[in-house]
């Protein structure tokens, strides 16, 4: 047993910078989408936090893995910035990834405009174990990538949140793309999100 409630986006945003700023593209193509290609992986950073710098309602965030590394702590560094200015923040997490990350959770969790939730999580944390017998739960994982602001402005891609996809590994890099969007398509997006964040699949952080 958890508490669970269903949210969903903030679309009333048009007083927002952003919202503004994207009015007279969106009004000279009335109906259609806008992208603009993020080829190059510090751009692909830099427009991620830039964006949740000028958020002023909402940051929807959903992604396969985030990882604890530079980029990891550049962008959720940027995410509890504009949670303490007042922007909600919902973040989506598969649980593939998320091992070692539960004091991180509960510095978030503790934020009040911040909540997390994990996709098809494990309850044994430590062990894992009742993901190992069951393959069906398994085999089952959150792929999605998106970062949504204001749901107005949109990022998404082939790119997780970790340096080898900005090509900020020491090691070895990923040759990525990522589109930013605005348009009907950022609805869209918004509302594939709320499909995910309210399914029966995903648990909040705090159970």
């Amino acid at each position: 047993q958890y508490v669970k409630e269903s949210s969903s986006a903030i679309r009333d945003t048009a007083d927002t910078a952003l919202a503004q700023q994207a009015a007279p593209l969106i009004s000279a193509h009335p109906g259609k989408s806008g992208f603009y290609p993020l080829s190059d992986g510090v751009e692909a950073l830099g427009a991620r936090l830039v964006l949740a710098r000028k958020a002023e309602s909402s940051i929807d965030v959903q992604y396969y893995y985030i990882l604890a590394d530079i980029t990891g702590k550049l962008f959720v560094h940027e995410l509890i910035e504009a949670a303490d200015r007042g922007v909600r923040v919902r973040m989506l997490l598969d649980d593939i990834s998320t091992k070692g990350f539960e004091e991180m959770f509960s510095v978030l969790s503790a934020n009040p405009n911040i909540e997390v939730r994990l996709a098809n999580p494990a309850a044994h944390r430590k062990t894992r174990s009742d993901m190992a017998t069951d393959f069906h739960r398994l085999n089952h994982r959150m792929h999605n990538k998106s970062v949504t602001y204001d749901n107005t402005v949109t990022i998404v891609g082939g790119r997780n949140i970790g340096a080898e996809y900005f090509g900020a590994d020491d090691e070895f890099n990923y040759f990525d793309l990522d589109v930013a969007a605005i348009g009907p398509v950022a609805d869209e997006v918004s509302s594939e999100f709320d499909l995910y964040w309210n399914a029966d699949e995903t648990i909040p952080v705090t159970a």
